[in-house]
């Protein structure tokens, strides 16, 4: 009789196990969907703890970064990707968002990185996962790289205010000439 139950309690465990791991295959290509997904939309898609220690990252953030997923995941987002001289308010904006109790996006304008010491501006969109005793956090986020557009408008501008420089001393010249042209006039005999 106890070989009886050992033997049920093996099958019911092996029925938890088949389910569990059936399970665990749903979520991996659920998250690889997920990450298809982000790549095609050519953002940088980062999961870390409250710790702030990263949890994945997707192509782009790697390329982005210079570093593989296998280099970034289990080490501090902060102390590897953020400039040092901004890291403490980032971290504070970062500790904000999980004291935040709201579920919604959370978006900023932050600068990373790059392994090569490149800096690049990123426009973020931050979101906060919490499991139901609110203890395991996951903080997603998801970034453009608008620092060429971001050079691109700045360079646009200097152009612009260049044109209207010119447009000015234009004006000048032609108003100079002309108070010349009366002074001459009302120099002759």
């Amino acid at each position: 009789a106890e070989n009886e139950e050992l033997k049920a309690t093996r099958r019911l465990m092996e029925g938890r196990l088949t389910k569990t791991n059936e399970e665990l295959d749903r979520s991996r290509a659920a998250a690889r969907k997920a990450e298809k997904a982000l790549d095609l939309l050519g953002v940088m898609a980062v999961g870390t703890d409250a710790n702030g220690n990263v949890l994945f990252i997707n192509r782009r953030g790697c390329q982005l970064l210079g570093y593989s997923a296998k280099e970034l995941i289990g080490r501090n987002w902060f102390s590897t990707c953020v400039p040092e001289e901004i890291r403490k308010d980032e971290l504070e904006f970062f500790n904000g968002i999980l004291r935040d109790d709201t579920t919604g996006d959370q978006q900023c304008t932050g600068v990373v990185q790059t392994r090569d010491g490149m800096q690049r501006l990123i426009a973020w969109h931050n979101t906060v996962l919490r499991d139901e005793d609110a203890r395991n956090v996951v903080v997603l986020s998801s970034g453009d790289d608008i620092t060429d557009r971001m050079e691109k408008d700045a360079a646009d501008q200097e152009t612009r205010d260049k044109k209207a420089r010119t447009l000015r001393m234009q004006s000048i010249g032609a108003f100079a000439d002309g108070v010349a042209e009366r002074m001459k006039d009302l120099l002759k005999p």
